[in-house]
């Protein structure tokens, strides 16, 4: 299309001198009032002398020559392109959130009732006046610290299946071993030898399979190895047992250093295994989930991975709380009521000073377009996905030159464009800019097409 076309549909103007033009489209209001505004006063001498205020520059029908005095009429002036530089960040806001893989749900292996519940480390907290008391929610618990102790029938029960497979064990091979020198004597028969050998077979799977049942249920060498020291000793006093206090005793230890978030347990509760009795956290870390409207989304994506950075605060005036982090994940899905998207990272936690839920507002600084510059909203002439600007170029007379840009960012007073020749410095009209396109359409001869 030829810009003169382009812009004369592009370019109406309303209001007095003035107000800010808008580019609707159609250029039947905006030419005739500069047509009037750029008509010279009654001639004073013959037409022959008369300066012509505007002109089409010869060998670029891109540029225009103004005489002064309409320049004084339109209004135009400049000002210096400028280099791109970092926009305002993305304001977000959002909440704190526990990282999942940082939560465990812990239970019991076996079913029984709860007889103990653990104690706060009074080494560690020695405010405590009254010595020693139970856990609480909020406590901070270190790995393996004991939080319940739960007597288990069920573990009793397996514990002896696995102690009298080993005794049989023990006791089918003195039978087997008996018989084998009896019969090198002649004294039994064959068959009685191997039923005797398979016997003892048969007590070693036995021992196999309660083995391998307490190892599936979560006891460990230490454990298995106290139940055999136990059967030894019932071998030694002949079928009596005393296997202690601990043989039904299940002890719920925490996973990992942390915070005890929830407590659903007391005493004497009766409890199953699949009851979250503790939860514990570690918040050393925490989760930020943020929120993006629509119309930012593309300037989040436009940030390499190595530059998804973002400050997260808390609070505000001086109880405010601000911490630097990143941002790893950006939702796939758009909130239809909201429209926004929600956007994940974490940050760090490390002094404790962080609750989960809490509210947070998020700074995420933007890059500049690359190879862009900047110049004013005001500068900037555009029709749909086609845009341009002046730039006023060197001459006795003042001489303008539209140049087709491309949009590559916006800020709240700039945009960023991408031009051939567009320089940080050079002058660019950033008023008076629509009527200088009515002037320069309303020359004799065609502008030159605009791609």
């Amino acid at each position: 299309m030829p810009v003169g076309k382009f812009l004369g549909k592009s370019l109406q103007v309303g209001g007095s001198l003035g107000a800010v033009l808008l580019l609707v489209g159609g250029s039947l209001a905006a030419r005739p009032y500069v047509k009037q505004l750029l008509q010279p006063p009654s001639p004073t001498s013959p037409p022959a002398c008369e300066e012509k205020t505007t002109a089409r520059v010869e060998g670029n029908p891109n540029a225009i020559r103004v005489a002064p005095e309409a320049v004084k009429k339109l209004r135009v002036r400049t000002a210096p392109v400028e280099a791109a530089v970092p926009p305002e960040p993305l304001k977000l806001t959002g909440h704190l959130q526990l990282e999942p893989s940082r939560l465990a749900r812990v239970h019991t292996r076996f079913a029984g009732e709860v007889v103990e519940l653990g104690h706060l480390n009074v080494s560690e907290n020695v405010s405590l006046a009254s010595g020693a008391r139970t856990i609480r929610p909020g406590d901070r618990v270190q790995k393996h610290q004991l939080l319940a102790v739960v007597w288990s029938k069920d573990l009793g029960e397996k514990k002896s299946e696995y102690l009298s497979a080993r005794t049989s064990l023990w006791q089918d091979e003195l039978t087997a071993k008996d018989l084998a020198d009896l019969y090198a004597r002649g004294g039994t028969s064959p068959k009685s030898l191997r039923d005797a050998e398979r016997a003892v077979e048969a007590d070693r799977i036995a021992v196999e399979k309660a083995e391998l049942t307490l190892r599936s249920w979560g006891l460990d060498d230490k454990q298995l190895g106290a139940v055999r020291a136990e059967a030894e000793r019932i071998r030694q006093k002949k079928g009596r047992t005393d296997p202690g206090t601990d043989w039904a005793r299940v002890e719920v230890l925490a996973p990992f250093d942390g915070v005890l978030l929830e407590m659903n347990v007391a005493e004497h509760d009766v409890v199953d295994t699949n009851l979250d009795l503790f939860k514990v956290g570690d918040l050393s870390r925490m989760q930020v989930n943020a929120q993006v409207f629509e119309d930012d989304l593309a300037r989040l994506l436009r940030l390499p991975p190595d530059r998804r950075e973002w400050r997260v605060q808390t609070g505000s005036g001086c109880h405010a709380l601000v911490k630097g982090g990143q941002f790893e994940t950006i939702g796939a899905v758009v909130d239809p009521v909201q429209h926004t998207v929600p956007v994940m990272g974490w940050i760090d936690n490390g002094d404790g000073r962080l609750r989960v839920g809490q509210p947070v507002s998020v700074l995420v600084p933007l890059a500049p377009p690359a190879d862009a510059s900047s110049v004013p909203r005001s500068a900037l002439i555009e029709d749909g996905p086609r845009a341009g600007v002046f730039l006023q170029v060197e001459g006795n007379r003042p001489t303008y030159e539209y140049r087709p840009v491309s949009v590559v960012g916006r800020s709240r007073d700039r945009v960023y464009v991408q031009a051939e020749g567009l320089r940080p410095g050079a002058p660019v009209v950033v008023a008076g800019a629509v009527e200088l396109a009515a002037a320069w359409q309303d020359l004799p001869g065609p502008p030159a097409e605009a791609e």
